[in-house]
């Protein structure tokens, strides 16, 4: 009798502490309204956004090392050739553009928080063994390997981004904005640190200091992010991960860029080139063929559906594109033809670090106040002034004539596009496709990046065959970068309207027309026999 008593004394206890229906608020308005910050106290938003902001730096920076320590090491493991000295570049930024695909799920299903930290490790060891290797296979393959402990930082950092703040926070749009700027100042970082080791020790220290950075980086965002913003999406698990579209996905864009990195080393010639790229095209089709009808895709469908997804992508692709030519031959134009240091060509990079903090601030500042298209086509346009640029620029021009208006310009095109698209992207997603849309943007961004490499040097190695004028062949394939900042200009203006302003322009259409229609019903209306 008495445990009868305790145990329903103890049920209504249990029902006391239980919210009332009462109480609770409506689940449509709860729906509708956003959801509150994650971190509440501001030194730790700062804390986290820059954390999170670092894994662009370090990821763009490892991309820096390479093109600044790219002679020493081709030296050091005996293979000069300039497509060799491409691969140094493309294996990292290939490999995280091509996995980047997946690894956002990766992240939904073990918690972004800890894929993280298992990027920010994975990245640190195989950058080790680069500084360690010695032969030229095993430093293309550690770099690769490094690129995609890369692709499970990035997307998995946005992801966190869009679930600590809630859409058109403040803080979501500087810490995106952060994020974008984070690219070509990377860049620069990077190079310092590896040209700077290269110059007063050896370029492996450059490496081993790189990935005991990245390893403190890693136990740092761990330490910071919390856990109910990093914690795995319940519905998600490796029982129900796509490994199908995700081995057609991998596999296609792989061999696709392999085969134009290869044309690049040994031109259109051999046979197994032209292999790698059809069995590559075929693989992109069944991919999107197979996503169509899989019960958890690695890219869904719907994505493409969501207003302004596709364009962007698509305008996004071809302006970072371009950008990868831009870094790959703007190095090279300095190292090889004005014949400077590697830290000297380092210091006349870094107004990209400037102009980038300003293209920034007026992100953050403007992105909720200014259509999307806007912002995007002026990224265009500095694509396509910083390759222009460089494409006119003579061998011994000074520098203060043509590259430093270069570098001042073109970085408004990184910043400004990957931040833009990155908040209108995952303004308009769902909450559950969040990790999804980051991580195809980042692949858009990494793989685009080094595939623009492979083609532009494709151009560059035809037209040196027909002239012995080297500096020819650099401007014909800043040419071809040109020509793709047009096309994606284009595309912007053409086929881009920000979603936003067209529902705020639908709504006030709509309440004008309830307006006019209340007015209406108010002017007292007249006997038939008045009216005629």
């Amino acid at each position: 009798m008495e445990e009868h008593l305790d145990r329903r004394a103890e049920n209504q206890e249990e029902v006391s502490r239980t919210p009332s229906k009462t109480s609770v608020e409506d689940p449509a308005t709860e729906a509708d309204r956003p959801p509150e910050p994650a971190l509440q106290n501001t030194y730790h938003r700062v804390l986290f956004s820059v954390l999170v902001a670092l894994t662009q730096l370090f990821s763009v920076g490892g991309v820096g090392i390479a093109a600044f320590t790219a002679r020493e090491v081709a030296q050091a493991l005996h293979t000069e050739g300039p497509g060799d000295m491409i691969w140094f570049l493309a294996a990292y930024s290939l490999t995280a553009g091509v996995f980047v695909l997946i690894s956002g799920r990766f992240g939904d299903a073990i918690g972004h928080r800890y894929a993280l930290l298992v990027g920010w490790v994975w990245t640190a060891v195989w950058t080790l063994v680069s500084g360690f290797s010695h032969s030229a296979i095993l430093f293309d393959v550690s770099r690769g390997l490094a690129g995609l402990g890369n692709a499970i930082m990035i997307p998995n950092a946005v992801a966190l981004l869009a679930r600590a703040y809630p859409p058109g926070y403040f803080w979501k749009n500087t810490s995106v904005a952060l994020l974008g700027w984070c690219a070509p100042s990377g860049f620069v970082v990077g190079g310092a640190v590896g040209a700077g080791m290269a110059e007063r020790v050896s370029w492996r220290w450059g490496y081993w200091l790189w990935a005991i950075l990245c390893f403190v980086m890693g136990i740092a965002s761990f330490i910071v992010v919390p856990h109910r913003v990093g914690h795995r999406l319940p519905h998600v698990g490796f029982r129900s991960f796509d490994y199908i579209g995700s081995l057609l996905g991998v596999a296609g864009l792989l061999l696709f860029a392999c085969a134009w990195n290869q044309a690049n080393n040994l031109g259109w010639e051999t046979t197994y080139t032209y292999v790698l790229l059809i069995v590559g095209v075929v693989c992109i089709i069944a991919f999107a063929v197979f996503e169509l009808y899989a019960p958890q895709p690695v890219l869904p469908p719907g994505l493409w559906a969501r207003p302004g997804f596709t364009p962007v992508c698509i305008a996004l692709a071809l302006g970072w594109l371009s950008f990868g030519v831009f870094l790959y031959y703007s190095t090279e134009f300095m190292l090889t033809f004005r014949g400077v240091s590697a830290i000297n060509a380092v210091a006349e990079m870094t107004p990209v670090i400037v102009t980038g903090g300003l293209a920034t601030l007026a992100v953050a500042l403007f992105v909720d106040h200014v259509a999307i298209q806007y912002i995007l086509g002026l990224s265009m346009i500095g694509f396509f002034a910083g390759n222009l640029l460089l494409s006119l620029t003579p061998a011994h021009q000074i520098y203060w004539a043509m590259l430093f208006p270069a570098f001042c310009v073109v970085t408004l095109g990184p910043d400004l596009s990957f931040a833009s698209a990155t908040i209108i992207i995952s303004n308009v997603v769902h909450h559950d496709e969040q990790a999804v849309g980051g991580s195809f943007v980042n692949t858009v961004v990494l793989y685009s990046h080094g595939l623009g490499m492979g083609i532009a040097g494709c151009v560059q190695r035809y037209v040196q065959q027909d002239s012995s004028n080297e500096l020819l062949s650099v401007h014909s394939a800043l040419w071809f970068a040109v020509g793709v900042d047009v096309i994606s200009f284009l595309v912007v203006v053409f086929f881009i309207r920000d979603p936003r302003h067209l529902h705020d322009k639908a709504q006030q259409e709509k309440q004008l027309q309830q307006g006019g229609a209340q007015d209406q019903a108010k002017v007292p209306q007249l006997p038939p026999d008045e009216q005629a």
